[in-house]
């Protein structure tokens, strides 16, 4: 018999107080599960990072068990719990942006606690960090059997770019031709025949094999934290639409402190003589507001903004209202899961069609239509969207050597 209140048995588990409709509910949700439980004896590992330099904690940082599935992160006090981890000798492996890499072995108990504290050294180069696309599992990047790029938020915010697929082509390998990314020749997207590179937001899909672009304008670029882009074939992990590789964006841990930031571009252009269409000046702008903080065992971030360009053609105007909302278990959890959902209202103006042909782009104002943007485009010519993207990944189970993992998604287009 397991009692499901027993705190000695369940770390974290904090159900002395639950209610009697609450305690039915968890064990008709996990009482299959209970003799396997109890029947593979296992205990626990707790434990603290520290900064060999400063002597303070390391927030963020990835434990790894080797040889096994188990995983957890480090919160603001630089602590983190693994549960459940086999009796005996276990190695663990640490890793964390700015720090070397820390290897340590510790034996746990049948049942109860295993006790240990973590001492990193600065590194004197910043390390790419774990790398979570190429095994859809954590892993340091050296141990990785594909070739991966990882490019830092640093690197992105030092390009001065105001969307992701601007510093993309730096990654040798990654290539455009007009939208579609390629990644060693083998192209993204073929006008609406399927994708070729996969493209995720912290592992979910935002890109079907049937989709017919790559939205890069409605992924934020405030919270990002790194982007993993692996060179070659994994159509075996992620299907058909992977057969020229895969961008995974990964975006920044929630921290314990609310925090708030603002992004904001500005630019004006200067038109080639040939586009020229207008004596007025064309400008394309954006503003962003990201908010982030934890409510109760819940890290919570939201985000909204606004593009928009007017092109520097007459029919290359563009509208755009960003919304994004991303809620996950605080690190160190049992069961960790996370979900996200983002939302994208555009305007595009891209019917193409000259006057004639002694005024190149510019479009025809013989037909004058009154509303928003007449005078960008008279003839009323515009793409109207709506899209929605909302996914989640839900661990129930996590062992030693099984993990359960359930990843649903929606994706929705009014265009």
């Amino acid at each position: 018999m397991v009692d499901l209140t027993s705190s000695s048995r369940w770390p974290g588990w904090t159900g002395a107080a639950a209610a009697p409709g609450w305690r039915l509910l968890a064990v008709l949700l996990v009482g299959p599960a209970l003799p396997l439980v109890a029947q593979d004896q296992a205990g626990w590992i707790r434990g603290t990072i520290t900064d060999s330099a400063a002597g303070q904690p390391i927030e963020a940082a990835t434990i790894l068990v080797s040889g096994s599935l188990l995983r957890a992160g480090s919160n603001a006090r630089g602590e983190f719990q693994l549960f459940p981890v086999p009796p005996g000798p276990q190695t663990l492996t640490v890793v964390a942006i700015g720090f070397r890499q820390a290897t340590v072995t510790v034996t746990v108990p049948q049942t109860g606690a295993a006790t240990t504290a973590i001492v990193m050294a600065p590194g004197s180069v910043e390390l790419p960090g774990i790398v979570v696309t190429a095994n859809r599992g954590e892993e340091a990047e050296g141990r990785s059997p594909a070739s991966i790029a990882v490019i830092s938020n640093r690197e992105v915010t030092n390009r001065n770019v105001t969307t992701i697929d601007e510093a993309l082509p730096y990654v040798p390998g990654i290539s455009f031709n007009n939208e579609d990314i390629s990644i060693r020749g083998s192209s993204g997207i073929a006008n609406g025949v399927g994708s070729r590179v996969l493209l995720l937001l912290d592992g979910h899909a935002i890109l079907t094999g049937d989709g017919g672009e790559v939205d890069f304008e409605a992924i934020p670029l405030l919270d990002l934290d790194r982007v993993e882009v692996v060179k070659g074939a994994y159509s075996a992990l992620y299907g058909s639409n992977a057969l020229g590789g895969v961008v995974n964006l990964i975006t920044s841990p929630i921290g314990e402190r609310p925090a708030t930031l603002m992004r904001a571009h500005f630019g004006v252009f200067q038109i080639p003589e040939r586009y020229a269409f207008t004596d007025e000046g064309l400008t394309a702008e954006g503003l962003g507001l990201q908010h982030s903080r934890r409510i109760g065992g819940i890290g919570l971030r939201l985000f909204g903004g606004r593009e928009s360009t007017d092109g520097y053609t007459n029919n290359g105007a563009s509208r755009r209202w960003l919304l994004r909302a991303k809620a996950g278990s605080l690190p160190g959890a049992a069961h960790p899961w996370d979900a996200y959902a983002v939302y994208a209202n555009e305007v595009d103006y891209d019917f193409f069609g000259w006057a004639d042909s002694t005024r190149p782009f510019e479009l025809d104002t013989s037909e004058v239509v009154t509303g928003s943007d007449s005078t960008r485009n008279a003839l009323g010519d515009r793409e109207l969207a709506n899209k929605l993207l909302i996914g989640a990944t839900i661990t129930p189970l996590v062992r030693a050597r099984t993990l359960v993992r359930v990843t649903p998604y929606l994706n929705y287009n009014t265009l």
